[in-house]
């Protein structure tokens, strides 16, 4: 009997040694699937954060660019001609750098050529500040006088003229004229008074 089990076992260990051979193989490609997993999880990680980067990026360029755009369609006034005048009797009007004749500022530019901006229907504003610095405007107005325009993204000139109330009288000294639009002051200039 002794030789029986003596058998037995041994094949019952010859079982178990195929068994764990075989558990070992399994162990030791599930580690090396597992290696395989790691190293392409972190290429994809990798690629994740370039990709994530890059997005980041080209928002930042993106954002940038509308900024450019943005700031590129403001308009943009020059070549100011500023003249005072006064009506006579027959309603024509004469030019005047005196204070004391001085009944209408007239404010001629140009707004000029922008192809970033869009075209159509525009709000322009004229504030004259007095030597005071104070603004001149009627009805107490933010804004000495404004026009429609239509803006074709051409140069366009512009002329616009503010009349002070019945009595009121210009003092002498500097005029500061801005053009307004869109909020935006686009132009500046001066002119004098005698």
């Amino acid at each position: 009997f002794p030789s029986h089990d003596t058998r037995k076992l041994k094949a019952e260990a010859e079982t178990l040694r195929g068994i764990m051979k075989h558990y070992i193989y399994q162990i030791d490609s599930l580690n090396r699937l597992n290696q395989q997993l790691i190293v392409e999880r972190d290429e994809q990680s990798s690629r994740a954060n370039q990709a994530e980067a890059k997005g980041k990026e080209l928002e930042s360029e993106l954002s940038t660019s509308k900024e450019m755009n943005a700031k590129g369609a403001i308009l943009s006034a020059g070549e100011f001609t500023n003249i005072g005048q006064f009506e006579r009797n027959s309603g024509a009007t004469k030019e005047t750098d005196r204070a004391s004749k001085c009944e209408i500022i007239k404010s001629c530019f140009t707004i000029r050529k922008n192809v970033i901006a869009k075209p159509g229907k525009r709000n322009i504003y004229l504030k004259i500040e007095g030597p005071d610095g104070r603004t001149l405007a009627r009805d107490g107005g933010e804004f000495s006088a404004s026009r429609e325009i239509d803006y074709s993204q051409n140069d366009t000139p512009v002329c616009i003229t503010y009349q002070a109330g019945a009595g009121y009288e210009y003092g002498k000294g500097n005029y500061k004229i801005s053009v307004i639009e869109n909020g935006a002051v686009i132009g500046s200039s001066t002119m004098v008074l005698k």
